[in-house]
């Protein structure tokens, strides 16, 4: 599955064990070229992440509620309303707004 953002695609890894879910980003030093997705969440911890991201909270329609840009490490972020997010590669939240809805492809 990809998320196409313009004229690029980005690989979408779904974090749907527990495993996947705590590990996610934790002492990853590579810049990030995917995107993670976390269906069922509405909370993002960013505990021990190496590197700032961007987040992407959406609904059950993939309609994006709440984005943020350049989230460091140590952060807590909540949104009862949401029914899952996506982390991004830094500078993606540049090419989505608040109401749009993600695009996601097959290769």
């Amino acid at each position: 599955m990809y998320l196409k953002l313009g004229n690029q695609k980005i690989k979408i890894q779904e974090a749907d064990t527990f495993s996947k879910q705590f590990k996610s980003l934790k002492f990853y030093l590579y810049p990030l070229d995917f995107c993670i997705y976390f269906p069922r969440k509405r909370f993002l911890n960013t505990t021990f992440f190496c590197q700032k991201i961007d987040a992407c909270f959406v609904d059950s329609d993939y309609k994006i509620l709440y984005l943020h840009e350049g989230v460091k490490s140590e952060r807590r972020i909540f949104h009862p309303k949401a029914k899952g997010f996506y982390i991004l590669p830094l500078g993606t939240c540049k090419y989505l707004k608040v109401g749009d809805t993600l695009k996601l492809v097959q290769k």
